[in-house]
């Protein structure tokens, strides 16, 4: 006995008269179900029937598997005008493609997940249909949430440099700018309704974004992200290490110094054993490593002081202390902590307040569009940034997609 194909698969208008397995796919053979035509639809004559034609659409999958909807549709002569037109398709169809809308709903969605590939795979489509399905969305609403620590910073995407904005308190992505230029950032931030809120603007050294924070937010306070200031503090003592390296190069013992850069590059609290002895071992013998350590360590610890006041005094400290044989290595920190004293030490004024105002959310945020983008072999700017903000609105810890098998 026919199934109602509205009781089995939700699709009114349609009988399934039988399925059948074939080749990896659901091949199911579907009857209309409403009226037929009465008159021709171009002049309204008399219609003689002229045999019918089986149309071939793809459908969700079925029982985990590809399904293809097998549709007789009748076909018909018009006497008076000599017109061939068929009986129409019900509505669960796409008049644009081989597919039913519920198929074309389902690959708009999972399209922002899974890469193209991967989806045409899925559902036995081609790969040109998915993108075009994707690129059909519609594009992502404006960022409406109040923002009360704005991260900003610039990656390479689709072979040019872009300005990134994020939400660091709720651990959103805001947007994904054009490019990393001033004017460029700041006419975005003009758009965005949620700065008034804005306390915090967190930021590496350069300079366009302490511009860009005055400007466009001059209420907030700017924070220079304290791993970017640490960086500078791990390369100059990775320079110092160097040094020496070269010193004992042919000796045989230039690659166990090679080896020993992660030591340095460790916090010692988080040494023991092993590696606290294979560490000591190495500042024991060459003596201007060890002061370089200990210099980067000395700066270290200016994060740890209760306050500001403290912070700075211990800043000058640092600068008036530091040996001669270490001043150029350890020039380009001194001089960004002087340059950037007052957005360095901001970070005693957010700690308290906001305990979120630190960079690593955006940095993280990078990593995950570079994911995105990996996943797809890279995509064209606009695809991109709709694919990454439909993704990563949702938080930081939302799901990435992977990249696709071959």
């Amino acid at each position: 006995m026919p199934i109602s194909a509205a009781e089995m698969f939700g699709l009114d208008d349609l009988v399934v008269e039988s399925k059948e397995w074939v080749e990896g796919a659901w091949h199911l053979s579907m009857r209309i179900q409403q009226p037929r035509l009465d008159s021709c639809p171009e002049c309204g004559g008399r219609l003689l029937a002229n045999g019918t034609r089986t149309v071939e659409h793809n459908d969700v999958l079925l029982h985990g598997s590809r399904a293809v909807l097998m549709t007789v549709r009748q076909r018909y002569r018009c006497v008076a005008c000599g017109a061939g037109p068929s009986e129409p398709l019900p509505d669960a169809f796409d008049p644009d493609r081989m597919m039913t809308r519920r198929l074309v709903d389902a690959v708009s969605c999972e399209s922002v997940r899974d890469t193209a590939a991967a989806v045409a795979r899925r559902y036995g489509i081609d790969e040109k249909t998915v993108r075009q399905i994707s690129a059909e969305r519609p594009e992502p609403p404006d960022y409406e949430a109040d923002v009360l620590v704005l991260g900003i910073d610039e990656t390479k995407l689709a072979g040019n440099m872009r300005g990134i904005l994020v939400d660091l308190e709720g651990g959103r992505l805001i947007d994904i700018v054009q490019s990393d230029h001033k004017a460029d950032i700041v006419e975005r931030l003009s758009r965005l309704r949620g700065l008034s809120a804005t306390k915090f603007v967190c930021m590496d050294m350069r300079k366009s974004f302490r511009a860009i924070a005055s400007e466009s937010v001059p209420g907030a306070q700017a924070v220079v992200d304290r791993w970017h200031v640490m960086r500078l503090a791990g390369e100059a003592m990775d320079e110092v290490r160097k040094k020496c390296m070269r010193k004992v190069e042919g000796t045989g013992r230039s690659q166990h110094f090679f080896r020993c850069r992660r030591l340095l590059c460790t916090n010692p609290e988080r040494l023991a054993g092993r590696r606290l002895a294979a560490l000591e071992s190495v500042l024991d013998e060459f003596l201007l490593v060890r002061a370089a350590h200990e210099h980067r360590e000395a700066f270290r610890r200016l994060y740890a002081c209760k306050d500001r006041t403290a912070a700075i005094a211990e800043h000058d400290r640092w600068l008036q202390e530091t040996d001669k044989d270490l001043e150029k290595e350890f020039k380009p920190l001194a001089n960004a902590s002087r340059r950037w004293q007052a957005e360095i030490f901001s970070w005693y004024d957010c700690w308290d307040a906001a305990r979120v105002a630190t960079n690593a959310g955006t940095e993280s945020m990078n990593s995950r569009i570079k994911k995105i983008n990996a996943a797809g072999n890279g995509y064209a700017f606009g695809t991109l940034r709709r694919r990454a903000l439909e993704t990563l609105r949702g938080g930081i810890n939302n799901e990435t997609p992977q990249k696709a098998a071959a």
